[in-house]
Parts: C-alpha cells; structure tokens; sequence
C-alpha cells in the first residue's frame, strides 16, 4: 500500500486518490512516503524525516514555479532539500527546478483515471461551470462572457468545495471552464481538469506553455472564450468534444514521453 501523507485535503485529495489507483500493490513503494501539499505542512521538513525514519520521501510539488512565483520560497527550498526524491506535474516547472541546480526532479503529470470517473448526467443543466479561487483576473473574464452568453447557468465557487458535492455538480455540467489565476501562473491546472476529462466532460481552457491534455480539452485565449464558449454550446459543439474527450485523453497519456 502506497503512503501519502497529503495537507490541503480539499485541494489535493483528487491527486491523493490517483496516486493510491496507480500504485497501491506496488512493491517498489513498500518503504516510501510521498508528501502532497508540503507548502501548508503542519510541521517542518526535518521533523518530517525524522519521524519517519528508514523510508524514501518523495515531495511532490503541484504548485506553480516562475521568476518570483510566491511558492518557490525557503520552505519549498528546504523540502526539496530534504527529499530523496522530487516529482513536478508541469515540464516548465521542471526546467524552472533544473536551472536551480535540483536533479533528483521526475515528471509525474496528472492522468487518466477510470476509476476516479464521475457518472455524468444524460441531461445537463449546468451549461457553464467555474470552481476555483475567484481572484480579480478570473471574475473579470468571467463576467464578460456570463454578461454575454444567453444561457441558462454560469456557477462559481470558491475552493471550499470537494468531494461529493463538486462531483454532483459536475455530473450536471455541458463545459467547465478553466482560467489562470493571474497573468503569470501560466501552467495548466491539470488538478482541477483530470477528473473532469477521465469523465467525459467538456473542458475549455485557457492556453498553457504545455497542454498535458492534448486535443481532449479546448484551449483557447481568454479573448477568444466567449465566442468560444457561445459556439460550443449554440452548435452542441460540447457534446463531441465530450463524447471524445475519455479516449482522446487515455491516448494522449498512454503516448506522453517522460524524461
């Protein structure tokens, strides 16, 4: 059985749960901890190792790294200094590390789950869906295309919603939208897409350095979201993106290069 020791719960749950699917029975793992959401850990990196001693820590970072990204900080720096192992979701973050003189880095982007699939609706009342932090860039951009569009629902929520009751709402929705939080955290927010993709849904994203999903997802400018958003939806465009997105995905993620 893999161990995850995993802080932020609400945020970091869904990778908790696609790491158990991969590896759980995984003999490799029998001596090793992977930490999830190390930068709101309740205690520090040394008494981490300490109280666990004789196991392989890997620190999986799933934050976002750039010149003068607020995470890569003295606590980040002294969890990859104490890790045995350090996995990144995002191969711009990996660079970013490498520059930096880390090379014990593996790329462990998010993937396709059919396990973790929600049972989405027949009919779907929720034409365009929104969760995250409403910082001032994505409530800007949003209320120029909810302001627009002529449909019947545009939702948002903040971060306080997991489990159960997200996955109801999911299972209602034709498309989820995914915007940048500000302007400089460029990589794509695979933690709130994958799920949502291994399901069948119809995603649109704002563009990224690197698409880990491939042609499963619609990416586009934010200019261009509300024309977007209004021809997926006039046309039913959505559905075929929907339909397709399952096994767009697994292909895309059976067929990735790791390095």
């Amino acid at each position: 059985m893999v161990d995850i020791a995993i802080w932020n719960p609400i945020v970091f749950n869904d990778v908790k749960r696609l790491l158990e699917c991969k590896y759980s029975g995984d003999a490799s793992f029998n001596d090793t901890i992977i930490v999830v959401g190390y930068n709101v850990a309740n205690t520090s990196p040394a008494a981490f190792r300490n109280s666990h001693p004789g196991k392989k820590i890997i620190v999986y970072n799933l934050e976002q790294f750039y010149p003068g990204s607020r995470w890569f900080n003295e606590r980040a720096i002294d969890w990859f200094r104490m890790a045995d192992e350090i996995w990144d979701y995002d191969l711009c973050n990996i660079d970013f590390l490498r520059y930096h003189g880390y090379g014990n880095i593996k790329y462990h982007p998010m993937e396709f789950c059919d396990k973790l699939a929600i049972d989405m609706r027949a009919e779907r009342d929720i034409d365009v869906l929104f969760y995250g932090a409403p910082t001032n860039r994505r409530l800007s951009a949003m209320q120029k295309f909810m302001g627009t569009l002529q449909y019947k629902y545009a939702c948002i929520f903040g971060t306080g919603i997991s489990g159960h009751m997200l996955e109801e709402f999911l299972a209602r929705t034709k498309i989820l939208v995914n915007i940048h939080a500000d302007e400089r955290m460029t990589r794509q927010e695979q933690v709130r897409m994958f799920i949502p993709v291994s399901s069948g849904m119809c995603v649109v994203s704002e563009t990224s350095p690197v698409n880990e999903f491939g042609k499963s997802i619609v990416e586009c400018d934010l200019a261009n979201f509300t024309p977007t958003l209004e021809m997926l939806l006039r046309t039913d465009e959505w559905k075929r993106v929907a339909d397709n997105a399952r096994d767009v995905y697994r292909q895309h993620c059976e067929n990735r290069k790791y390095r």
